[in-house]
Order: C-alpha cells, then sequence, then structure tokens
C-alpha cells in the first residue's frame, strides 16, 4: 500500500510503501510523486530521484545538499529502521548550515545486511526524555526540555514539537530543530497556547535513528482579543452545488489565534436561532465539508472566525445551497397489457402511468408493416390514442421528460397482436319444395334456398333411392 508524503519536512518529498509482511520501505528526497495513493504493483513507477537543494525552493530536497535517492526499511510495526541503502555520490545533512555535509558522506555503502542477507539489523541509536514529564500544563509560554545523552549521537540531536504523537507522520509541526545539547528552551507561539502538544527527540544524521516516546505537554495562556473577522473567498454568496462536497476558503487575521470556527447553519446568525449544521474547529484557512442529505435543496450560511481569541468576530455569513439533479424515473407501461391478442376493429389507445417529476411524454409503436415512428410527441397526456390497424404484432415503448428538459430512459417494451377479422358464415335456410312435400314424377325438380350472410357459393346434396347427386352452383 503506497502512500504520498510531499514536502514532508527533513525528507523533502517522500514515497512510503507497506509491503505484505508489515515492513515499511522509504523513498526520500524525490524530485517528483508518479504513483497515486492506493495499492501499487511491483516494477510500477513511484517518482523520480533529484530534489535539488532547499535553497532552491524544491519542495523535493529536504535538509539535503545535493540531489539523491535516501532509501530505507523500517520493522513491522515500529519505527525501528532494520536497514539503510544509498545510492553512490549520496551525503547526509549534518545539522551545520555552514558546514552541510562535514560528516556522513556515503558512496554507496550499505548500513546493515545485503539485501536478501541474514545479518541481524544494527542496534537502535535511541536517546530517553528528562522533563518535562508527559502531561506538564505551563502558564509560561517559555518551556525548557532535557533529555538523557546517547554515545551514538555524534552530529547531536533533532528536536520536533508536534500537535501529534506521530513525529513523522500527521499532524501540524511547531517546532522542528537540530540541537547539539541535551536540553532546550523553547518559547510556544501563541497560536499553539491551549492545544495539546507533542515533543520528542531523536540523534541526528546517523544510521538506524529513532525517536523516543513522545510525551505530551501545553501550555495554558489565555490569548490576546480583538481578532478581526475573517475575509470568506469562496464558495461565493448565493452559489448552488449539484454535489454536496464543497470547498471552503478564506483569507487568516493578523491577530494571534489558534486556527479557525468554522460553522454552517440554516440562518445567517452564527450565534443564535436556526440549526447547525456543522460546527468545527480548523487549523487551516481551507475546508473541505460533504454536507449529508438531509441538508439538501436547503439554504444554508457558512461562517468562521479566529478560534482561542476573546472578542473574534465572525466573517459575514455566504449563502449557498446544494441541490442535486433529481433522476427522473421511467414510466411504467398499462394497457394494452403485454402481449395482448387484440380484434383488428380495436380502437386502439396506449396508456401508462405518470413518472413522478415529468411533465411530457413521447410514444414510439412499430412492427409488421409499420417502421418504427414517434405517435405521439412530447404530450402532457399519459395515453396515446392510436385507432385501428392492419394485423400484425406490435410493439411500443414510452419515455418521459421534465420541465427543465431531462428525459428520463425508455420504459420496458411492451408488444400486442392484432387479429385478422374472418368473417362468419351463416348455414343457408331451404325454400322449396317444403320439408315432406308430396310431388308428382312428372315434376320438373327446383331445389331454393335463401341466401346465407356472408356466402359467395354454395353446394347442394341429393340422395335417397337409386339417386345419390352431388350438385354445386
Amino acid at each position: 500500500m503506497l502512500t504520498r508524503f510531499p514536502n514532508n519536512g527533513g525528507y523533502g518529498n517522500v514515497v512510503k510503501i507497506r509491503h505484505d509482511d508489515g515492513r515499511v520501505s522509504w523513498y526520500a528526497h524525490l524530485r517528483e510523486l508518479s504513483a497515486a495513493n492506493g495499492r501499487v504493483q511491483r516494477e510500477a513507477v513511484i517518482g523520480k530521484s533529484g530534489g535539488v537543494p532547499q535553497y532552491t525552493g524544491d519542495p523535493g530536497a529536504g535538509k539535503s545538499t545535493g540531489a539523491h535517492l535516501h532509501f530505507m526499511v523500517q520493522a513491522p510495526g515500529t519505527r525501528q529502521t532494520e536497514w539503510i541503502r544509498t545510492l553512490p555520490g549520496i551525503t547526509w545533512y549534518s545539522g551545520d548550515p555552514n558546514n552541510p555535509c562535514i560528516n556522513q558522506k556515503y558512496l554507496g555503502d550499505a548500513v546493515g545486511p545485503q539485501i536478501g542477507g541474514s545479518n541481524p539489523p544494527p542496534a537502535v541509536c535511541q536517546t530517553s526524555l528528562n522533563s518535562p514529564s508527559d502531561g506538564a500544563t505551563f502558564s509560561n509560554p517559555s518551556v525548557s526540555f532535557s533529555w538523557n545523552a546517547a554515545s551514538c549521537a555524534t552530529n547531536g540531536y533533532l528536536f520536533r514539537i508536534k500537535t501529534t504523537s506521530e513525529m513523522d507522520g500527521s499532524g501540524a509541526q511547531a517546532q522542528d530543530t537540530t540541537v547539539s545539547g541535551t536540553q532546550r528552551t523553547e518559547t510556544i507561539s501563541s497560536n499553539w497556547y491551549n492545544t495539546d502538544l507533542y515533543w520528542s527527540v531523536k540523534p541526528a544524521n546517523v544510521p538506524n535513528a529513532a525517536w523516543s516516546s513522545a510525551r505530551r505537554f501545553r501550555v495554558n495562556v489565555a490569548p490576546p482579543s480583538n481578532c478581526a473577522a475573517p475575509t470568506l473567498n469562496s464558495p461565493a454568496d448565493g452559489t448552488t452545488f449539484s454535489a454536496g462536497t464543497i470547498t471552503f476558503l478564506w483569507n487568516d487575521v493578523a491577530c494571534n489565534h489558534n486556527g479557525f470556527t468554522f460553522r454552517i447553519k440554516t440562518v445567517a446568525s452564527m450565534d443564535s436561532g436556526g440549526e447547525t449544521v456543522v460546527d468545527t474547529g480548523n487549523g487551516t484557512t481551507q475546508r473541505i465539508e460533504t454536507i449529508a442529505t438531509n441538508w439538501h435543496n436547503r439554504d444554508l450560511y457558512w461562517s468562521v472566525k479566529a478560534a482561542n481569541a476573546s472578542s473574534a468576530a465572525w466573517a459575514t455569513a455566504r449563502r449557498f445551497r446544494v441541490s442535486p439533479p433529481v433522476i427522473l424515473t421511467r414510466p411504467t407501461l398499462s394497457s394494452p397489457s403485454n402481449g395482448a391478442s387484440l380484434p383488428q376493429s380495436t380502437d386502439v389507445t396506449l396508456t401508462w402511468n405518470a413518472s413522478s417529476g415529468a411533465t411530457q411524454y413521447k410514444v414510439e409503436l412499430w412492427g409488421g408493416a409499420y417502421a418504427q415512428m414517434t405517435v405521439c410527441d412530447w404530450q402532457s397526456a399519459t395515453s396515446c390514442r392510436i385507432g385501428t390497424m392492419w394485423p400484425s404484432t406490435m410493439s411500443w415503448r414510452v419515455r418521459a421528460r421534465n420541465a427543465s428538459g431531462q428525459e428520463s430512459d425508455w420504459s420496458d417494451t411492451w408488444s400486442f397482436i392484432i387479429q385478422q377479422n374472418i368473417p362468419v358464415v351463416s348455414k343457408p335456410t331451404l325454400a322449396s319444395p317444403s320439408n315432406g312435400a308430396n310431388l308428382p314424377q312428372s315434376t320438373d325438380v327446383t331445389l331454393t334456398w335463401n341466401a346465407a350472410s356472408n356466402a359467395v357459393q354454395y353446394t347442394v346434396e341429393v340422395w335417397g333411392g337409386p339417386i345419390s347427386v352431388n350438385l354445386s352452383g
């Protein structure tokens, strides 16, 4: 798992990779970061080495004196460095700005076991803290720190104060410097008053150096008063967003304070009335906030003020709204039912159920001798009269549109069958001779009958005695 650390203090641009066995490999002083955070494949390009010296302002350099790669591997679950390997020509920063490379110059030598070897890792170079004790509080911002000497610390010590106990990880840095001895008196800046801080020390510029366990302390001093209101930058007043994740920006204020209070409410007053949507501290002049869906489609107001400063004024609140686009549901068909069989004489009318938010509908029909056609084009009604049709199997579908012009997907496609009309022929009724008539032998017999509806031809059969005749006419 790869994690990027841009401009990470003395290491400059850093990439750290946590391997499946728990080890973490470091690649520091990178000129470019090429891979994104997350899983990374073997042989993937993760960056380019060569951050140039710090005086040029290159964030890749950190506290280096020339372009190089700093590579090391840390043991699983610890901050303990197993081994460090350097590329030819690497120099290490000594902590002396006038003689940055006076010590610790490596020309490609490896400190620790060979790659793939079984030698035990070198001993960790570490000191222990003396005072102040963990959890100490001070009413005076001038605080004295001391620690025990370590024989391996031949180049002094790195002294660091942060807002978290992880010296190389996240959190803001309040102090980061190199100390030659084993004590330091530090005046804590007012913007760190009334905040939990952590301090630690490690030997400077020696292989396998590790931070001592960090200790927490706090300076409880009343902050100065009368902080003017910050100036809000973005979003502008009255902005409407289609998505709920918003970046808020504002300017800093020229007074001693400890970050900002960021607030979103349903009214413009930040101190009274309305409902509170977000109320939190923020250490910088930027915040990314995701607005919960229950606050969508409502007017909201945001503002900030300097934190931990009495008489700090709120910035004039700005209004905004999150209004995601409504997804228009597709219509559901009603009649004729799917697969229905209809007589040819049927006056066909297609009907469907209304879609929520829709204002118009479009109907397409096709099948048999009929090419695909729009039979009703963007009408408000939920029915479409077709009339009688030639015998065939017909298919149809409907889509919806709202007042903003947004169209839904097509409905399911249904079909129906128009049956061919076959006329029913009634049976003839006989007329003459009458049933049971008695005729002389000399009679010239003519058989007559009444016409049958829808008949065009007739077949006559005669039988009895010696005669069996089939007559057609």
